[in-house]
């Protein structure tokens, strides 16, 4: 913890780009599971004590590396269940992925099932997908400031008045708040948030399913 309060933007900037890298690199893979869980509790961490004024200031090679040998432990980290059955198959994108969750969404046979929650995942992927727009949209234009900060300002251009982001909007998906109305946008963390969402909203379809199921068998008996 005390090296994450000696930590700053340039520390945490540095970690969002080594995740981004390793998973351009490695995708979604078992293998490199603990590596890239190292990577997003050193992200939240650092984020949680440190200082979040955006500078220009390079990251401190000794102290990311200090920050990665206390944390070396996350390296066993192993998925399990349902998660590494689907890590060891997933082959899809962020868009991909968003896709497929407005996909089940959309099934009529949800809505009584979910009720109130599914106004809520509604809302929640248009969030993401929002957030999609603006990154992919940013790695284009190769902005002046740091390639995964975000200001108010660009997001406003995404969502109407009735969802500002100074007012909650960014809430309940990892976009992660700094200083001056700006944020860090790390696509990792979003995806990853969206892929557990996807998982337990996909147990809940094979719940219902498997009620189903249970109660055909029990009016033949």
């Amino acid at each position: 913890m005390e090296l994450a309060r000696r930590s700053g933007f340039a520390e945490l900037h540095s970690l969002v780009e080594e995740l981004h890298l390793r998973r351009q690199e490695q995708g979604t893979a078992v293998e490199d599971f603990g590596q890239q869980a190292q990577l997003k509790t050193l992200i939240h961490l650092v984020h949680s004590y440190g200082d979040r004024q955006v500078s220009e200031e390079k990251p401190d090679g000794q102290l990311l590396l200090g920050l990665k040998k206390a944390s070396l432990h996350l390296h066993e980290l192993r998925p399990r269940g349902l998660l590494r059955s689907v890590l060891t198959t997933l082959d899809v994108s962020w868009a991909e992925l968003l896709t497929a969750f407005s996909l089940i969404l959309s099934e009529q046979r949800l809505r009584p099932l979910l009720g109130d929650r599914l106004c809520h995942m509604e809302d929640y992927v248009q969030r993401q997908r929002f957030l999609y727009f603006v990154f992919t949209r940013r790695m284009i234009r190769r902005a002046e400031r740091p390639k995964y900060v975000v200001d108010s300002g660009e997001l406003c251009e995404f969502v109407r008045s009735s969802h500002p982001w100074d007012r909650g909007w960014a809430r309940h998906v990892p976009l992660l708040p700094l200083q001056s109305n700006e944020y860090l946008l790390s696509p990792e963390l979003l995806y990853d948030d969206l892929l557990q969402r996807y998982l337990e909203l996909a147990m809940v379809c094979q719940s219902s399913e498997y009620q189903k199921y249970s109660l055909a068998v029990a009016e033949h008996r």
